[in-house]
């Protein structure tokens, strides 16, 4: 019996110890109950370094650098708009008058043979400039006369010999309103060459280019700035008698004034074609512009006034014609081509373009020589 209760005892003992045992393996870290806060890493704290302030804190130097910045976007927009309604013409631009004339007009005078707005006069109206030549020994009245009726400005360029005295001839000029007159020294000058110098310093948008010297146009013709269409349109027009559209370009009267754009592509030519007959010269330059536009030349009728008193005779002999046909031709084909990469001939615009130009330039050659 005792034997007995001693195995009991120790059993009972060795249970007490591997119970104690076992909580003491149970009990981690891990526990919440145990721990009431888990460890946390310590970090040190860097020194936070403020950016400096770029506007002042005082509210005087904050209200000049406004009032200063208000003042430069003002003074910029003046500026730009200043110089975009700027006048493209006129004293303020005669540096450009070298780079103009050398990639414009051809001319046989030196660049000192050439004084552009040798006599200005601006003109406040919108009105289309009338672009002629003249001599200077045309009379004062005539020009005179153009001041007075024509509603708009007008670009003269005045072709004088060297023994002009150009004191005395503008002591002549100046009485002339709204005119300015370009003056150059050379003679033989093809009239295109000085038609083209008129357009290009003329003071409006649009111009109005009479071929005739300004002493033989009859004074019928000073209505017709009434007449003139809005200077919006591009397209260029012709001014005629006939209240009928011409659609032919060989039964085009002689000596047709041209409204047209002063910066349109298109110019008179300037080639030597032999006796430079204004009438002959002139009809190269409708014809060059009705090339250019495939024919969509524009035509202000009606205005019932005998444009010109001097008729054109067409008269010419064998070399001018060989030299004005072998001009076309090659204007032709410059054309064709061109006209082949804007519009190629897959498209139909473009095939009616290039069989537009083959007709009217076998049309147009072969009518040279019917003149003669």
């Amino acid at each position: 019996m005792a034997k007995l209760a001693v195995i009991t005892t120790s059993g009972s003992l060795e249970t007490r110890l591997c119970a104690s045992s076992s909580k003491k393996r149970l009990r981690t870290y891990s526990d919440s109950s145990d721990l009431e806060h888990p460890p946390l890493p310590v970090t040190t704290p860097r020194p936070t370094r403020r950016l400096p302030s770029i506007v002042p804190a005082n509210a005087f130097v904050r209200c000049i650098l406004l009032v200063y910045a208000s003042f430069s976007l003002l003074f910029a927009t003046y500026t730009f708009y200043q110089g975009a309604i700027a006048p493209t013409s006129g004293p303020a631009t005669l540096q450009l008058d070298a780079r103009k004339m050398a990639r414009v007009v051809q001319t046989y005078a030196t660049p000192s043979g050439f004084h552009p707005y040798f006599h200005h006069d601006p003109h406040p109206q919108l009105r289309p400039t009338a672009a002629l030549w003249c001599g200077d020994d045309t009379s004062l009245e005539d020009l005179a006369a153009w001041s007075r009726v024509w509603a708009g400005p007008l670009s003269i360029v005045m072709t004088t010999s060297n023994s002009t005295s150009t004191a005395s001839l503008r002591t002549r000029l100046a009485p002339l309103r709204h005119v300015s007159v370009h003056l150059l020294s050379a003679s033989g000058m093809p009239p295109n060459a000085l038609l083209n110098l008129a357009r290009i310093y003329a003071q409006t948008k649009e111009v109005v280019i009479f071929p005739l010297p300004s002493s033989l146009l009859d004074t019928d013709i000073f209505p017709i700035s009434k007449y003139l269409r809005s200077p919006d349109s591009s397209r260029p027009a012709l001014l005629t008698n006939s209240s009928r559209p011409m659609l032919n370009f060989d039964k085009l009267p002689p000596f047709v004034p041209l409204v047209i754009q002063r910066d349109y592509s298109a110019w008179c030519p300037e080639r030597f074609f032999y006796k430079h007959e204004p009438a002959l010269d002139w009809n190269e330059c409708v014809w060059r512009i009705w090339l250019e536009t495939l024919g969509r030349v524009e035509q202000i009728s009606g205005i019932g006034a005998t444009l010109f008193t001097r008729r054109a005779s067409h008269e010419q002999d064998a070399l001018r014609s060989r030299l004005i046909s072998r001009y076309r031709s090659e204007a032709c084909d410059l054309a064709i081509k061109r006209q082949t990469v804007l519009e190629p001939p897959s498209t139909k615009q473009g095939q009616h373009g290039i069989q537009w130009l083959r007709h009217f330039c076998k049309q147009t050659t072969a009518s040279i020589y019917k003149m003669n």
